[in-house]
């Protein structure tokens, strides 16, 4: 089952996809490189180092949306968990363990003690795996569990599957910001090492390739600054690998510099 913001999520989707196909364009279009060229030469440079900067940034938005798109709609344990919130408010005092159990299914974590039960589900893939809470109780007399309370009340998972974009103060905001950052932070890294080896393309390529791939430095230094702004636990190869391949772009950019200042 999906999230109750499927609509909005695959627009937000749609829109990422808009602007990385739409920075893609404007950067790779001979016809507008031409228009803005016949202009003036410095809006030529100008232009072109934007739009490399803009795909850049883009292409780490997108991946980010992707993931998390994924996570939120795609993934079966997400599903899962949107079916258990859909449900919650059907799990009332006094239901028996076994009624609660067919229609949660299985819970993340069991505590049991004497008496009772205390059972955690996922119902916001986002909150948490401990998103949802039931406990279950007895006594001698009556030795089948029954739910007696769960945590969080009816209305707040109601106002939950309203509200498509959480409080800032709350635990799934939190959730929200650091997947975006570790996603944001994963593609920065791999864009910098596609870039590097995209570095390595051979030197002698058509003019205009050519001139299009003195911008890489621009893209790497946007790749570069959110990769460090977003990374928290990496990899030892991974830290130490950023300036490195900065370098070896470096190093490729002042060949191709040196291969056109050369043929003029």
């Amino acid at each position: 089952m999906n999230s109750p913001f499927l609509f909005e999520n695959i627009v937000v989707l749609l829109l990422l996809i808009g602007i990385f196909t739409g920075s893609l364009y404007l950067l790779l279009s001979k016809k507008l490189s031409d228009y803005i060229c016949n202009r003036s030469k410095v809006f030529l440079v100008l232009y072109r180092a934007a739009t490399s900067v803009a795909l850049a940034a883009s292409l780490v938005g997108l991946f980010s949306g992707i993931w998390l798109f994924y996570l939120i709609e795609i993934n079966d344990f997400s599903r899962d968990c949107w079916k258990r919130s859909y449900q919650w408010q059907t799990i009332v005092p006094g239901m028996s363990h076994d009624q609660a159990a067919e229609i949660m299914g299985k819970p993340f974590s069991i505590y049991r003690y004497q008496n009772g039960e205390q059972s955690t589900y996922c119902i916001n893939p986002i909150s948490g795996l401990d998103s949802g809470t039931i406990i279950f109780s007895g006594n001698t007399n009556e030795p089948e569990l029954k739910v007696f309370s769960k945590t969080p009340d009816d209305q707040t998972v109601l106002e939950n599957l309203r509200g498509w974009i959480p409080d800032k103060s709350s635990k799934t905001y939190a959730n929200y910001a650091e997947i975006i950052s570790d996603s944001s932070a994963f593609c920065a890294f791999y864009g910098l090492f596609g870039l590097a080896i995209l570095t390595f393309y051979p030197f002698k390529m058509s003019e205009l390739s050519t001139l299009r791939m003195l911008y890489t430095p621009l893209a790497a230094l946007v790749l570069k600054a959110i990769y460090e702004s977003h990374r928290t636990a990496v990899w030892d190869f991974e830290l130490f690998s950023v300036s490195p391949l900065f370098t070896i772009i470096i190093i490729g950019w002042i060949v191709r510099l040196g291969i056109i200042l050369g043929s003029d």
